[in-house]
């Protein structure tokens, strides 16, 4: 197993569900990543599976985007 580069997580992993007659879905936080030391990759910790139709997305945490 390849080794983190960082103690925190630097993405967030997100099940996103499409809400019936709604505009915007819905996204519940289910785990985090890390990117490998080769930086090919990512390592994925999950707190929960989704439903089969929920999409997984994995993001920067928005305070981590501004400067």
């Amino acid at each position: 197993m390849t080794k983190q580069i960082a103690k925190r997580p630097t993405h967030r992993v997100y099940a996103v569900t499409e809400r019936a007659g709604a505009d915007k879905a819905f996204w519940t936080t289910i785990g985090a990543a890390w990117p490998h030391r080769d930086g090919r990759g990512y390592s994925v910790e999950l707190s929960c599976i989704p439903h089969a139709k929920a999409r997984i997305v994995i993001r920067m945490p928005r305070e981590a985007l501004t400067p």
